[in-house]
């Protein structure tokens, strides 16, 4: 492999950082103070030398407790990735970090401004921002190097004094406290982009259809399929999968919950979840650690269980008939050789569904499931509190809001109501869209399952269409298509129309679709 191509980190687990030893006065005698981290990384130049001193930064960034470790890597994932940039420039222009000039930071900023995608040479690798993000990155490091390492104190600062010269500026976060940061002095400006929109439900539906694609033999690549002994075992596994990707969009859709939260979803915490309704998963991007509970419709938390018992049990047996050691770790979503699957596997194969689903040219992560769940649960809450208080939008106050946004915050994870803010804008014009949804939670849930459960169901008819009865199956996906289209346009008809009549036209519609069922 060239060495302009080569993957400089690769996560490394349960490394053991000791560096300091607890002296025992009796004995006299010192002994190691052992100390394990759960995962960094080994990072390499080019050539494939070790890079020891990012190496080191990625660890006190760990022990001081500035980056998070998870089973990828976490935050420390990221910032690796962003000083990558950095370790091949030094290599390119065959100087040490400690050697840097404000000229040497300059190019770097241009390169990765001009640098372009490989499969689309007319598009810029990187956006502006992600620019200012690498520089930051690299900025932090050096700072970290002159501090720690380096003893010349003159290479990165405030001032002119120093060979790369930083300027303060002043930034507000979310609360609106400001603070003073450090950045280099010549920058790109902000790339100014629109709000991650919610899901749509178009794009949800090409989703959900994407599953069932993957899912079928003949899109399977003949490599990937010769590692199964027989093809009985393959249709299990790309039964295994289509159930665990279809139950991932079910969960994202139905709690608002975090890929990193789903990566650490538990077996022992939720395989009585039909019974109580209610889905526990731990809570990221706080402080300290902390789990939540979500209430859960009765049709999501049937499938959930269903899953575990079912899908999940007859993967880690067949594991263990084949002398394979899974290691689930308690954790409900499994790669196929049993082991727990990671947000950034999550990631990765979510992206390669919206690829397929053909929404690759557009912005579509599972964040927008998020989105869409938090605007939902904020315009149902507005509708609710207005109709207890019987008040108008314009007679609204900042208690109020506040009160909705703190109930919001307890079923999303959120530390803070103020930080949900931008969603209230979101949520009018939800409501607006929708002409004042009540009883919003129950209908919309039943019939977006309603849906899903269509869709899922047209994708267990296309795995069997090779077994006798080709035409009883074909007249099945026929009418499976028109409760589909039945349905949609329930949805649509529901969501569009007046609160007069709305309700009478959904009745008027369902009573079809259970006479065509």
């Amino acid at each position: 492999m060239p060495e302009s191509k080569r993957q400089l980190f690769h996560l490394l687990h349960h490394v053991d950082v000791t560096h300091d030893a607890r002296y025992n006065p009796v004995s006299k005698t010192y002994s190691p103070r052992l100390e394990i981290a759960p995962a960094t990384f080994a990072v390499t130049w080019p050539d494939g030398i070790p890079c020891a001193l990012v190496e080191i930064y990625l660890v006190h960034l760990w022990r001081s407790g500035e980056a998070t470790v998870q089973l990828d890597g976490g935050s420390l994932r990221a910032t690796v990735a962003k000083l990558t940039p950095l370790i091949r420039h030094c290599w390119d222009i065959q100087k040490d970090f400690w050697e840097l000039e404000d000229a040497d930071v300059q190019q770097l900023v241009s390169d990765l401004q001009q640098e372009k995608k490989r499969t689309k040479p007319l598009e810029r690798a990187r956006n502006n921002n992600t620019v200012r993000e690498i520089i930051a990155a690299a900025v932090q490091f050096l700072l970290w190097l002159q501090e720690h390492v380096v003893l010349d104190p003159s290479l990165i600062g405030v001032g002119r004094d120093f060979r790369i010269p930083l300027a303060e500026r002043r930034v507000r976060d979310y609360r609106g406290r400001t603070k003073l940061v450090r950045v280099f002095h010549t920058l790109p400006p902000r790339a100014t982009q629109a709000p991650k929109p919610p899901m749509s439900r178009e794009s949800r539906d090409k989703l959900w259809q994407a599953v069932t694609e993957a899912s079928l033999l003949e899109a399977i690549a003949p490599t990937w399929a010769a590692r199964f002994p027989g093809e009985g075992e393959l249709q299990d596994v790309l039964l295994y999968l289509k159930k665990r990707r279809e139950l991932l969009l079910e969960l994202l859709e139905a709690t608002g919950a975090r890929p990193g939260e789903f990566a650490r979803l538990r077996v022992s915490e939720n395989e009585a979840c039909y019974q109580e309704r209610k889905l526990v998963l731990d809570t990221l991007k706080r402080r300290r650690e902390m789990n939540r509970q979500i209430p859960l419709q009765p049709g999501v938390a049937v499938k959930l269980e269903v899953f575990i018992r079912t899908y999940r049990g007859t993967l880690l047996k067949r594991l263990a008939e084949r002398g394979i050691a899974a290691s689930p770790q308690d954790r409900v979503f499994l790669g196929i050789g049993g082991r727990p699957l990671s947000e950034r596997s999550m990631t990765t194969e979510f992206s390669q569904l919206a690829e397929a689903a053909g929404l690759g040219d557009y912005q579509t992560c599972m964040s927008m499931f998020r989105h869409r769940f938090i605007t939902k649960q904020v315009a149902i809450h507005l509708e609710a509190f207005m109709d207890d208080n019987t008040k108008a939008r314009s007679m609204m106050t900042d208690a109020d809001y506040r009160t909705i946004l703190k109930r919001v915050a307890t079923i999303t994870g959120h530390g803070s109501e103020a930080s949900l803010n931008h969603y209230l804008d979101l949520a009018w014009e939800e409501l607006g869209v929708f002409d004042r949804v009540d009883a919003a939670t129950a209908l919309d849930a039943a019939i977006e399952r309603g849906l899903t459960g269509i869709i899922a169901l047209r994708g267990d008819v296309e795995h069997g269409r090779r077994q006798p009865g080709l035409e009883l199956l074909e007249a099945v996906k026929g009418t499976l298509a028109d409760m589909h289209k039945q349905i949609r346009d329930a949805l649509d008809t529901f969501v569009l129309s007046k609160k007069s009549g709305r309700n009478r036209k959904l009745a008027s519609l369902s009573d079809q679709v259970r006479e065509r069922s």
